[in-house]
């Protein structure tokens, strides 16, 4: 129920965004806070099988939440179309965990572009058409399932998890044996009782080991951003499910912290690339 709670959260969240009175530390808090990446592969077995298993009345006033934030474009009575699909934006910041006020958490932020009315619409414009994904998504899984999978029924879950089956991990360059070799090399984020080998290994199912990271959670989030060029279905979702690989800590890395994980720069950033340069 955690699941779908934080689905509903997230979909009366998005109905309140109107760009003049949202700063840009509440639109960072909102993209880590409600990480829509788990939201976006309607054939992830987490997803379907928190929605099948939902009430539908909690499911209707998501679906209808969703629609009318699409709709109103988040609160804003504005036009998205004044400017090209290609023109480029993104931003970047450091965190400070302790800070418990978003004004404060956030900081060093650099944006592009600068002016800060044009990226906040064409953040927004991105925001819509993820939203728009993920409410087709919910409807895929709880009104046309046979697109997703054809299961019998709501309480018969068995097939659906033939679908994370089916959508498991796999290498598309042998490459990244050597790439998390040398990177392991280069930053040393496995314990020392952990091979690199063993890692991927881990991801593709080859293996029963557990893994210790030996960097911090932001770090590793970045390094998966890049291990997706190497391997084919490798998400945030499908790595969590591996249920093998514990932060330094000796967490159990889940969906939900790698998640709130995401920096847009974490401290082995240089070095991660340094390293992924070499493999290009």
């Amino acid at each position: 129920m955690d699941y779908i709670n934080h689905l509903l959260s997230f979909s009366l969240q998005i109905n309140r965004l109107e760009l003049d009175k949202t700063s840009v530390n509440r639109i960072i808090w909102l993209e880590e806070t409600y990480c829509p990446d788990e939201y976006l592969d309607p054939y992830s077995y987490s997803f379907q099988v928190n929605l099948i298993e939902a009430e539908f009345n909690i499911l209707a006033r998501i679906i209808d939440n969703f629609d009318e934030a699409i709709k109103s474009k988040c609160g804003n009575n504005i036009n998205l179309g004044e400017y090209s699909e290609k023109e480029d934006w993104n931003y970047t910041f450091n965190t400070d965990n302790e800070q418990e006020s978003i004004s404060r958490r956030y900081y060093n932020i650099k944006l592009n572009p600068k002016d800060e009315k044009v990226f906040k619409k064409l953040w927004l414009r991105y925001y819509v058409a993820v939203l728009s994904k993920i409410v087709s998504n919910i409807r895929t899984v709880i009104n046309n399932p046979k697109q997703v999978d054809n299961y019998k029924s709501k309480n018969d879950v068995t097939v659906v998890k033939k679908v994370k089956e089916n959508k498991k991990i796999t290498i598309r360059d042998n490459k990244v044996y050597d790439f998390v070799k040398a990177l392991n090399l280069k930053i040393d984020f496995l314990r020392e009782d952990s091979l690199s080998k063993d890692f991927v290994d881990i991801l593709i199912g080859k293996s029963d080991k557990d893994i210790i990271l030996n960097i911090d959670n932001g770090s590793f989030h970045y390094i998966l951003t890049i291990l997706k060029l190497y391997f084919y279905n490798l998400s945030i979702t499908s790595v969590a499910y591996t249920n093998k690989i514990y932060s330094s800590k000796g967490t159990i890395l889940k969906v939900k912290n790698l998640n709130n994980s995401k920096s847009h720069n974490p401290k082995h950033k240089d070095a991660i690339d340094e390293v992924f340069k070499n493999f290009q």
